[in-house]
């Protein structure tokens, strides 16, 4: 067997060659780094502006902030075609609702709506009143909080769960049995290696 090269594939090997000179690199960082700082920072603002090191929370702002523009650029200007872009896209999206539950800690209203229910207090603690007795209350209490504490690990697990995905969509190989149309049925989009296009 003979190989044979191209012209073409010379021309791309100066262009590589070129792209690791110190002068391209130059040009490089004036023409393209800087501007993608300068748009990263006008993107990012509202985190960068409200964040602390102090706590996660804001750490997984930061994360959401870059979901939801990997999710707007698959869906916009992906190239892949669209079930498992789409699906990689939704995939995303729960990611981003999630991580807006955890950031809010909102899981007693969700809670107290799935249950249709309020959670009340029978002391206030600004003020010093006597403590009401309501052993009615104290029950429907303990169940919110019983199932606000299940439903927060139920959507932690599920957004970790979706980060890391299942092996065998994101490597076919490990699988014989997984063929090309078995596993674009079975692919459900988690795995954040696989969220590029």
């Amino acid at each position: 067997m003979e190989v044979h090269f191209t012209d073409s594939f010379y021309k791309s090997l100066k262009v590589l060659i070129r792209h690791e000179t110190w002068w391209y690199k130059t040009y490089e960082f004036f023409r393209y780094d800087i501007y993608r700082f300068f748009k990263n920072i006008y993107l990012f603002r509202k985190e960068l502006y409200n964040f602390h090191a102090w706590e996660y929370s804001f750490n997984l702002r930061l994360f959401q902030k870059s979901l939801v523009l990997t999710a707007d650029n698959l869906e916009k200007n992906g190239w892949e075609e669209d079930v498992s872009r789409g699906k990689k896209v939704k995939a995303i999206r729960r990611v981003v609702e999630l991580l807006e539950h955890v950031i809010n800690d909102d899981f007693l209203e969700q809670t107290e709506k799935e249950l249709g229910v309020e959670l009340k207090l029978s002391k206030s603690f600004w003020k010093n009143e006597p403590i009401e007795e309501d052993p009615v209350q104290e029950e429907i209490n303990k169940k919110i909080i019983n199932r606000s504490t299940e439903i927060e690990q139920q959507q932690w697990d599920e957004l970790w769960f979706i980060i890391k995905g299942n092996p065998m969509f994101f490597y076919k190989n490990l699988d014989e049995n997984l063929d090309d149309k078995n596993w674009e049925e079975k692919f459900d989009g988690s795995d954040i290696r696989s969220w590029w296009d």
